[in-house]
């Protein structure tokens, strides 16, 4: 496993309900990225995006 999407629910206008998001990101070497508060859409590609860095890293 590469990384964890960390998303709180405790976090206001987050989560089930809305359409923002606001996520954590935890790698494997311990290293934590955070995000800052948008919608879900943009939530999506931020992860995308680290799926694609890490894949590019790893040719």
């Amino acid at each position: 496993m590469d990384f964890i999407v960390i998303n709180s629910p405790k976090i206001q206008n987050t989560a089930f309900g809305f359409d923002t998001n606001k996520i954590s990101i935890l790698f494997s070497n311990g290293n934590l990225k955070e995000f800052e508060l948008k919608a879900k859409s943009e939530v999506a590609k931020d992860i995308i995006n680290e799926v694609i860095q890490i894949t590019n890293n790893e040719i």
